[in-house]
């Protein structure tokens, strides 16, 4: 049966030639830029006869993500995984699974280029382009006022797009504030994490960049 290394280090030996080096102890590859880190994270579950595969695509804004812990009053550590915003590499085609189960080294190699293919096509791409601050906080607010977003993933990313908002240089208006509120509020917040918000606006607010 395949091992979770075989495949870790066959995706590894792809994303080397991309200038992508390997974390430590971790199935996360990085490549860093002035602000933060571009990600390809690779999920590896184990079962009986085989191993589930998932690729995700990440980017972590140190400072971002630094002014979440400390507002949460944790510890944050530059090498720690902590995302700002992610997408799984199926998003990027209608031909790619979420999750692939891998058997074997030849059920791997079939895949790889499935895989290569549309990180090279698109996935570096969009690594690249949300790598600059303006260009993500653009696309998260997009995200948030489209109300799409995944219930779980929203009340964070809404915390994380104030924060860029504010690393901007851009007001943090009522409109702004009540418009995350509210979409909140549609997807069913519990109380305590409405609350928190109104908290948390403060403290963007208090913040000396």
């Amino acid at each position: 049966m395949i091992q979770k290394e075989e495949i870790v280090d066959n995706i590894g030996s792809f994303l080397h030639d991309f200038v992508y080096s390997k974390i430590p102890g971790k199935e996360v590859f990085e490549q860093g830029f002035a602000e933060g880190r571009k990600l390809i994270l690779l999920n590896v579950s184990p079962y009986a006869d085989g191993m589930m595969l998932e690729v995700l695509l990440g980017i972590s804004m140190l400072e971002v993500e630094n002014i979440l812990h400390e507002f949460s009053n944790r510890v944050f550590h530059p090498q720690d995984i902590s995302l700002t915003y992610w997408k799984s590499l199926s998003s990027f085609s209608t031909h790619l699974p979420k999750r692939y189960f891998i058997s074997s080294v030849s059920e791997l190699h079939q895949i790889l280029p499935d895989i290569e293919d549309v990180l090279v096509k698109k996935g570096f791409y969009w690594l690249d382009e949300f790598s600059d601050q303006q260009a993500l906080a653009s696309m998260m607010h997009q995200s948030i006022v489209s109300k799409e977003e995944d219930n779980k993933n929203l009340y964070l990313m809404s915390q994380r797009s104030l924060i860029l908002q504010k690393l901007l240089n851009n007001v943090i208006t009522d409109a702004l504030f009540y418009t995350y509120y509210e979409t909140l509020q549609l997807h069913k917040a519990p109380e305590s994490q409405l609350e928190e918000f109104f908290k948390f606006r403060q403290y963007t607010e208090a913040i000396d960049l």
